[in-house]
This record gives C-alpha cells, structure tokens and sequence, in this order.
C-alpha cells in the first residue's frame, strides 16, 4: 500500500542500471509475460506463435502473422526513429498531436534483420502496453496498459481505459505500478484523452486514489466464458 507521505514515484526515476522501460516487445514470451499476469488473472503461457499473432492483430495494422509477420517494428507504437506525431480525432476536425512521451520509450532491435525494414504504421493508437524490464534477470517485472475508445459524444473525443496493471510480488513496495499509472495518464493528456478511466478491486482503492483517480459510479459484468 502506498503512504500518504511517501513522495511520488515517476518512470524517470527508477533507477537505470537495473531497469529498463520499454513497450511491450513481439517476443516478451521469452520474458515471463504471461507468468507475471498470471498474479492478475488467468493467463496460461501462450505458444510463442500464438502470442505473435495476438501481437501482430493488435499492433501491426493488416498482418495476421499466419506466414510470418508483414510488418517490421518489434515495439508496440511508435517506432523508435518515429517524431511520434500521431492523428488525434479528439475534437471536429482531424489534428496532428505530438506525444514526446511515447517516442522515448526504447523499441529494441530484433536479431532479425528483416523483421526490421519498415516501420509500423503512424496513427493513433489503439493501446499502449509498457512493461519494466529488469535487466539484472532478464525478466519483466511489471506491466499497465491503456486501451483508447474513440467516441461520438464529446466532440468525437476519446476515452482512455486503463487495463492489466500488475508488479511482480517479489517487486511490490517499490511503487513500480506507481510510475506506469503516472506516466500512462501522462500519455494520454499528450494525446488528447478527455478522461481516463480503470476498474479496480476495493483493496485497490487508496493505491488508485493516490495516482489521482477517484470513486465514480459501479462497474457491471457479465462473463460469457
């Protein structure tokens, strides 16, 4: 649990030479992916070529990955060389919004060169999954996504929805979760989000309200499977 006290922690100021934060990769099956939402939900460890399918259907606009990706960019959105200069539908008329905070982010080099020749697609995004990898074990250790909901009300505005928010146990206390929070809110003011919005158990609460959020009305659920 986070005290009232305790001052913020943010991603750039966890240490570097034991973390590194990135977007989710195509191959972070080989980094226990899985295993840590495993401490959220059920997820089994998935087959290397299924996990890259899921990949490709949800970052690499047109491929399916079922004859090997069509598509270069290892990282999630943007690429690397990218200005990050992306297409917001946030008010009537279509306007370029630049997100300094995306373009930081390391998307590593793949060791195959040919998965590497062209970049991904530049638009608005449709989620951005961060993880924190640390590099003394080779393993992620903690992972938040935001899902983007393009809307008709408020002007064709988009509604950020924050989803999978998880540190590994042997890394709680470090305010990890913390950081990913404060810095996907951070990239959704960038891209012209006019709320964002999460779902939490009650236990979750005060974390949440320390990043800012606050009670709004219930969740409903109806599970199909």
């Amino acid at each position: 649990m986070v005290k009232e006290n305790d001052q913020d922690v943010t991603v750039d100021s966890l240490p570097t030479d034991k973390f590194l934060v990135r977007h989710l990769q195509h191959d972070d099956w080989k980094y226990r992916y899985n295993a840590l939402l495993s401490q959220l939900t059920t997820s089994p460890d998935l087959d290397p070529a299924v996990f890259e399918r899921r990949f490709c259907e949800m970052f690499h606009s047109g491929c399916n990955n079922r004859s090997g990706c069509s598509q270069s960019g290892v990282g999630t959105y943007p690429p690397a060389s990218s200005s990050s200069s992306l297409t917001s539908t946030s008010s009537t008329s279509t306007t370029a919004v630049k997100s300094e905070r995306l373009a930081k982010y390391p998307v590593l080099a793949d060791k195959n060169a040919n998965r590497n020749a062209n970049p991904v697609p530049q638009s608005f995004p449709s989620s951005v999954i961060l993880v924190i990898f640390d590099k003394t074990i080779n393993q992620i250790v903690a992972t938040a996504t935001v899902l983007f909901e393009r809307k008709f009300t408020r002007s064709a505005g988009i509604c950020a929805h924050i989803e999978d928010v998880v540190v590994d146990a042997r890394y709680r206390g470090q305010k990890l979760g913390q950081a990913l929070i404060i810095e996907l809110v951070e990239i959704c003011k960038e891209l012209g989000c006019y709320k964002v919005i999460l779902d939490c158990s009650e236990s979750n609460v005060p974390f949440y309200e320390k990043c800012g959020f606050q009670k709004k009305e219930l969740q409903m659920a109806k599970y199909l499977s």
